[in-house]
């Protein structure tokens, strides 16, 4: 009776967790009642970078396999300089050398793949969403604006069988 808010990463991600993990906090939401906001990973690794160093740009680079990557830039008044994106890595790549015009942190498990000379990287290799992170950041979201729908930036693998 106590839970007013649920906050769920939306993804991307792998489709069991990022599905599975929506499907709890729906299920969550139909036993309480609870406001449900929906929070993609990359904003919220952006968003934890910049707890860890306010007033930074961050740029969050996701390896996606196949030569590609996700990605997202992020101000630190929250604007997006760079909305959630599937990209070649080398497109990631001349992106991201392009939004560093100031100080930038480069996060996530793609920032090896890419060089971006005035990128400040962090100190401590932490790709990982925080939930205590995650649950700060969507209590101050617009339920409204950022609704749980699974956020696939790739088109599925699985095919109809011919």
């Amino acid at each position: 009776g106590d839970l007013a808010r649920v906050g769920v990463s939306t993804g991307p991600g792998a489709f069991t967790g990022v599905r599975g993990g929506i499907a709890f906090a729906k299920g969550l939401h139909i036993a309480t009642g609870a406001v449900l906001v929906g929070i993609s990973s990359l904003a919220c690794l952006a968003v934890q970078a910049q707890v860890a160093h306010p007033g930074v740009r961050a740029g969050v680079i996701v390896d996606a396999r196949r030569g590609e990557a996700y990605l997202i830039v992020r101000d630190p008044d929250g604007s997006l300089v760079v909305d959630p994106t599937l990209l070649p890595v080398a497109d990631a790549e001349r992106l991201l050398v392009k939004a560093c015009v100031r100080p930038m942190l480069l996060v996530g498990s793609g920032r090896h793949l890419v060089d971006v000379p005035l990128a400040l990287l962090p100190v401590q290799d932490d790709d990982g969403i925080d939930a205590v992170q995650l649950g700060r950041h969507g209590s101050t979201l617009d339920p409204a604006l950022h609704q749980v729908r699974p956020a696939y930036l790739r088109a599925p693998d699985a095919r109809v069988p011919a």
